[in-house]
């Protein structure tokens, strides 16, 4: 829409508001000539069309600065397809009440009886899909360790990145004993520590999906995990990895690498891996591979 369309729908609904105000009456918009009703300030009426509200991220509704309670947006990556939203004064809540913010969750156990949520899909990914069905819109994002920036995400070419930051972050830019502000992760989530990893690997039964083929198109490769083999609790994508000198995309397909907040005490970062082993030998699953924090990988994200 050009300016001048933009200006001309600006005044128009000035001038509708400002001569409701003036003659303190309702205003009607609509093709019956029917009058407004009443008790409201403005009344739309249409058997053809909606209203719609400005359309946005989460990250974007998050960052309106002072929102006023009352204020509506839709929210495109919230809830299962999306959702409408308003400020209720103190949080953002959908419209029959709900946390307006809470992504879809998965629960596994990461102690004999004990279950954690876990975010159903990896930071970035597109949370309307079926998060145990992978596919290119479910690998999500890529961060380095200690940052909240995106440094890449599903459809950023394999090559080499021009200007990838090759220094790493500050060791306490995340932390195993609290959430700290370059926590990439949503309110109430947090990037998880290796000891939670560990559990996840401990207590649940790990099935895959997939050829676990290296390739930059193999967008169908991923892990599984539940109380057996035919339930799938949690589903990690085999996105591979971002070099930690060029940025230059690795082993998706072949190798699912995550992020946990912990250092292993010489200058590495530990993740949580899962790649196939020698033939015959199965899948090898760790978490005591040490990666520079320089690296790019996904992050899933833990409940606090």
């Amino acid at each position: 829409m050009n300016n001048f369309k933009i200006k001309s729908i600006y005044f128009f609904l000035l001038a509708v508001f400002f001569t409701a105000a003036l003659n303190a009456q309702s205003v009607a918009i609509n093709t019956d000539g029917s009058t407004a009703n009443a008790s409201a300030l403005l009344d739309l009426k249409s058997t053809s069309q909606g209203l719609l509200p400005p359309r946005m991220t989460q990250a974007q509704r998050s960052a309106i600065s002072a929102p006023a309670a009352g204020l509506m947006v839709y929210c495109t990556d919230c809830g299962v397809n999306g959702e409408p939203q308003h400020f209720n004064g103190t949080s953002w809540v959908n419209m029959i009440g709900g946390a307006g913010s809470v992504p879809t969750t998965s629960t596994v156990f990461i102690a004999p009886g004990v279950s954690k949520v876990f975010m159903a899909h990896n930071l970035g990914a597109n949370n309307t899909l079926d998060p145990h069905t992978p596919v290119q819109n479910i690998h999500g994002n890529y961060y380095q360790w200690g940052s909240n920036a995106v440094v890449a995400d599903a459809s950023t070419p394999a090559a080499a990145i021009t200007g990838w930051n090759t220094t790493p972050a500050a060791t306490t830019d995340w932390l195993d004993g609290s959430k700290t502000a370059n926590d990439p992760c949503p309110a109430g989530f947090r990037v998880p520590t290796k000891a939670q990893w560990d559990g996840v690997i401990a207590n649940n039964t790990l099935s895959t999906t997939g050829s676990w083929a290296n390739s930059e198109t193999n967008f169908g490769s991923a892990a599984h995990w539940g109380p057996n083999v035919s339930i799938k609790n949690l589903t990690m994508p085999a996105a591979g990895t971002r070099n930690a000198s060029t940025g230059e995309l690795n082993l998706r397909g072949r190798r699912g690498s995550y992020w946990s907040t912990t250092l292993d005490g010489g200058g590495g970062a530990i993740s949580m891996n899962i790649s196939p082993g020698p033939p015959g030998m199965g899948f090898g699953i760790s978490v005591n591979n040490f990666f520079s924090g320089a690296i790019g990988m996904p992050v899933r994200c833990i409940s606090e």
